[in-house]
């Protein structure tokens, strides 16, 4: 079998979404390798040399659609994420009976230790996003509010229904990775805007909460354009993109003094372990730990 070929076959388990996320990290490891190389004929020290190649590499967002190349190493999120998806790959593979052992079994692969910090969007580029939102009219207010203060990906945003909505009770039921259904959960604020939004809305054959003027479903795209234009009129050096928005929900809930079980439940994952991705700590709190410690031996003493 074919590397192409194979990939095909991985992907088509997969909806959309995911289908183009692993594909992105497969058809680079193709690249690289060929894609008319048989996956029987792959060994350890091709995945080897390919992930050395990403870790020298000095150029990211080369051939990208719309990002312009940086001359720049990957990020560690990056390279753990492409051989994440690659182990995946081919443990599928054995799984099949199409391999007997997996050549990147032998890949360790820890989370990178930054997390959160770098991918929460900053309170005060929020507050001017929404500023923009507001500004812009009651959908996009509506649209914004909901990202950072629930937490939803876009996804839910695009898929949410008017008959999941729970406006009274500061909720909405949405159907989240998995196919499994979650709730979500806002403030009266949230609740106020959309609302507001619903008094306005277009009429629609479309039983989705946010449509165009036209009334058609938005996309998770065109929910991220969203963003991407009132960032844009906010003034902002870059797009806060809704999952920099679900970052900063797990660090605010974080900082609030919610527990991990609590906020694991708040973003509806399923591990806590991703939860911990989700939430920095910020330095002052180190200084904090570490002055606590010191009075606590000078008290022993």
């Amino acid at each position: 079998m074919q590397t192409r070929e194979a990939i095909e076959g991985f992907l088509l388990r997969y909806k959309p979404a995911t289908q183009r996320s692993y594909g992105k990290a497969l058809h680079r490891f193709e690249a690289y390798i060929g894609p008319e190389c048989s996956v029987r004929t792959i060994t350890e020290q091709d995945v080897g040399r390919w992930v050395q190649n990403m870790r020298t590499q000095n150029v990211k967002y080369a051939n990208h659609p719309k990002r312009p190349a940086e001359y720049a190493p990957l990020s560690p999120w990056t390279v753990y994420r492409r051989i994440k998806t690659v182990k995946i790959f081919f443990n599928w593979l054995v799984k099949n009976g199409v391999l007997e052992r997996s050549p990147a079994a032998f890949l360790p692969n820890p989370r990178p230790t930054d997390t959160a910090d770098g991918k929460a969007a900053h309170e005060d580029d929020v507050e001017a996003l929404l500023a923009a939102a507001r500004a812009a009219g009651v959908r996009d207010y509506a649209i914004v509010l909901l990202l950072a203060r629930s937490g939803c990906r876009r996804a839910d945003v695009s898929n949410l229904r008017l008959q999941d909505l729970e406006l009274s009770a500061c909720r909405a039921y949405v159907w989240g990775k998995g196919d499994v259904r979650v709730v979500r959960y806002f403030d009266e604020e949230t609740a106020r805007a959309i609302a507001a939004w619903l008094r306005v809305r277009p009429a629609s054959e479309t039983d989705r909460v946010f449509v165009t003027s036209k009334g058609r479903p938005l996309t998770p795209q065109a929910v991220y354009q969203v963003l991407k234009r009132r960032s844009r009129d906010a003034g902002l050096p870059h797009t806060i993109n809704p999952h920099s928005l679900r970052h900063a929900v797990g660090t605010r809930l974080h900082r609030a003094g919610f527990s991990l079980l609590e906020i694991q439940k708040y973003l509806g994952h399923r591990s806590w372990r991703t939860t911990t991705v989700y939430i920095s700590v910020a330095p002052e709190r180190m200084r904090e730990a570490a002055a606590k410690l010191g009075r606590e031996r000078e008290n022993r003493i």
